[in-house]
């Protein structure tokens, strides 16, 4: 019996810990920000968590280099202006162009890839929502 208590024991400190780096990291408590606003101030919400609302006008399925799925995609704001990339883990299928979409992730301002490929305005997600 005490060996079962030690392990939930440690299960639950292991839960707590994974809480609590979710928050310490802001996902718990992303800013609220328009792709607009993002992309006008770029050095306001550089690597801070952010939520944002938009529409993707392109999408992207691929593997990188080391096999993992994920899905790229450009989500522009309902008023136009400068796209957002959007960068998620796994393979969403169920996205489709001109879809509505929730994401909540880091942004950066610019974000290098391979050494010599930089991208500007990239939201790296972590949650998404479809919206109706």
């Amino acid at each position: 019996m005490g060996n079962l208590a030690v392990i939930l024991t440690g299960a639950l400190l292991t839960f707590q810990n994974v809480d609590a780096h979710a928050a310490q990291n802001g996902y718990n408590n992303p800013l609220p920000a328009s792709i607009r606003e993002v992309t006008d101030s770029p050095g306001q919400y550089h690597r801070k968590v952010i939520l944002t609302k938009g529409k993707i006008s392109s999408k992207v399925e691929t593997k990188h280099h080391k096999g993992n799925d994920y899905t790229v995609f450009k989500m522009e704001d309902s008023g136009g202006g400068t796209p957002m990339l959007v960068y998620l883990r796994g393979k969403h299928a169920r996205l489709k162009t001109g879809d509505k979409l929730m994401v909540t992730g880091r942004y950066y301002k610019k974000r290098s890839y391979i050494k010599f490929f930089k991208l500007k305005n990239v939201l790296k997600g972590r949650k998404f929502e479809v919206l109706g």
